[in-house]
């Protein structure tokens, strides 16, 4: 009885030791994390700029490739969302749609940009009658080089996912406005009425 109750205190030790182990490499993982992500936001948060030349992309959507270059000589709004179909983002895909005609008459193209497939793209353009062009950035590339890969709350939980932001491109491929952390109901009436602002200059 001796013998067994000392092998029980000795894994019960085992245990403790083996938990404290385990607490330790977690925390270390996470104070390591905590310190890439700073970095990496860090390096994100202060990467464009008005004035600043728009960073270059090649994209896929339901009409074949797009870049950056298609646009050259052009005013460009590229607009990045979180996800197809969802109620914010449908609000400002919709809008921009119903303003689609002034944008027009300002020479200025529309894009809207996120992670989703070309085929949740399709079925979003379907379903809410869409007309402006949706770019495929699985990967975030794109995303990342605009700055609208940023560290976000949802639900509680802390992660990296699409922050809500327009970027204005002029036709000289410069950043030629930012909204960062959009407020999707009455965005693209604003980003219009600043486009007429712009070109009037």
């Amino acid at each position: 009885m001796w013998i067994q109750d000392e092998e029980d205190t000795g894994k019960k030790q085992q245990s403790r030791e083996l938990n404290g182990c385990r607490a330790r490499n977690n925390k270390i993982q996470y104070i390591i994390y905590a310190i890439i992500l700073r970095g990496f936001l860090s390096k994100e948060a202060h990467m464009l700029q008005e004035g600043g030349r728009a960073p270059d992309f090649t994209l896929e959507s339901e009409d074949g490739l797009v870049r950056l270059n298609d646009y050259a000589g052009q005013w460009l709004v590229l607009y990045f969302y979180p996800r197809d179909n969802t109620p914010g983002c449908t609000i400002e895909a919709k809008d921009f749609t119903c303003l689609e005609g002034e944008f027009r008459e300002l020479k200025v193209s529309v894009l809207g940009v996120n992670r989703d497939s070309i085929a949740s793209h399709k079925k979003f353009r379907e379903q809410q009658k869409l007309t402006i062009r949706l770019g495929s950035d699985p990967g975030h590339t794109c995303i990342e080089a605009y700055g609208a890969w940023r560290e976000k709350t949802l639900y509680g939980k802390v992660g990296l996912g699409i922050v809500r932001s327009t970027f204005l491109i002029d036709p000289e491929g410069k950043v030629a406005a930012v909204w960062k952390k959009v407020k999707a109901r009455g965005h693209a009436e604003a980003v219009l009425a600043l486009c007429r602002e712009k070109i009037a200059e």
